[in-house]
């Protein structure tokens, strides 16, 4: 009897043995495929620091339908981040794995992991498009600034008419000039953080890599220095409505300043009666001037004074400049415009009233 009951109590303890081996072995085997949490974020904990120093801002794009995953390794291929295991496990911790935007993002690898996903987020490194057409004003580039960026106004016109700024080609812009004419129209991808003071900076830059050195030189060639030939080719700007008259409207003005008559160009008029203004009711040009704005006192109305204004009128884009570094000289005096926004060109006083009459018959 009691090795009967001695052999019953040797088989449960060899089956409680084997159970507990097995359950050890088991819980061995998932703690090798299954890091535990806290393991998890001590990975995770080592992952917000910056890949690199430069803050140069790239593209990087997220397409729709786009994985969290694939998003990672996209940023890891890309050279924005060290891990991407580390970033999506991150992003998952977080709870944002899921709420990523397709889009156009600027990073740069100075950015932490934690700011490119933020970013990611709310797009706010998206940037944003500033067009400026050729032909605009400063009150117009700061108005369009200020519809991005609004509460701006202000500041943009403050800066751009009194700050000080080290680009050599402005050194020859007369004292207490603004920056009417150098704030180069082209379109400019932003952040959408942008300062006034950042922009108009990026703009004259621009307008430094834009107007080369070449283009001053054969300026100073014609007689001209920088500011004068900015100021010729916002005039030209205005006035050429078709680029295959360009150089033709720049020999008029060329040919005119050399033998003294006023150039008699209605843009600086238009710009004249504007000038210290918002705007005009129709917007910043007025179109139709009547005698008494060809009256106007002002320096910058060329039928009153002779010569150049005393500055540029609009930002001229390269083309304008160009055609007044390389305009032929022409006995060509006198021009009008016509409906369709060409010009008739004429050498004489008696050539020139004629075209006015053909130019009012068409229009009419």
């Amino acid at each position: 009897m009691r090795s009967v009951a001695f052999a019953l109590l040797l088989c449960i303890l060899l089956l409680v043995g084997a159970f507990y081996l097995a359950v050890t072995r088991f819980g061995d085997r998932l703690r090798q495929s299954s890091p535990d949490v806290a393991a998890v974020r001590a990975f995770v904990a080592n992952e917000d620091s910056p890949l690199g120093a430069d803050p140069t801002r790239r593209a990087f794009v997220v397409t729709p339908g786009e994985t969290a995953s694939e998003i990672a390794d996209n940023l890891e291929r890309s050279g924005f981040i060290r891990s991407a295991l580390q970033f999506r496990l991150a992003a998952r911790e977080q709870g944002v794995d899921g709420l990523f935007e397709a889009g156009e993002y600027q990073l740069a690898t100075s950015m932490r992991p934690s700011e490119i996903r933020q970013a990611l987020l709310t797009g706010r490194n998206r940037p944003l498009r500033f067009t400026v057409p050729e032909g605009h004003r400063l009150t117009q580039i700061a108005d369009a600034f200020d519809e991005l960026r609004p509460r701006t106004r202000e500041e943009f016109v403050s800066i751009a008419s009194s700050a000080r700024f080290a680009h050599a080609f402005l050194r020859d812009r007369p004292a207490g000039a603004s920056l009417e004419g150098y704030l180069f129209p082209d379109t400019y991808e932003l952040d959408r953080e942008a300062l006034p003071l950042q922009t108009i900076t990026r703009m004259l830059d621009t307008f430094g890599v834009r107007v080369s050195e070449d283009l001053i030189r054969r300026a100073r060639g014609r007689g001209l220095n920088i500011h004068e030939m900015v100021t010729l080719a916002s005039i030209v700007e205005r006035e050429a409505q078709r680029a295959s008259e360009r150089e033709t409207i720049a020999g008029v003005f060329l040919a005119r300043l050399k033998l003294g008559m006023p150039l008699q160009a209605d843009p600086t008029v238009q710009y004249a009666i504007v000038a210290g203004t918002e705007r005009l009711p129709g917007g910043y040009w007025k179109r139709e001037l009547s005698a008494a704005d060809l009256a106007f006192t002002s320096p910058h109305n060329t039928y009153q004074v002779r010569g150049l204004p005393p500055g540029p009128i609009a930002s001229p884009g390269v083309a304008a400049v160009e055609a007044v570094v390389t305009a032929r000289d022409t006995d060509l005096l006198y021009f009008v415009a016509r409906r369709d926004g060409s010009h008739l060109f004429a050498r004489t006083l008696a050539e020139h009233n004629a075209n006015v009459a053909r130019a009012r018959s068409e229009g009419r």
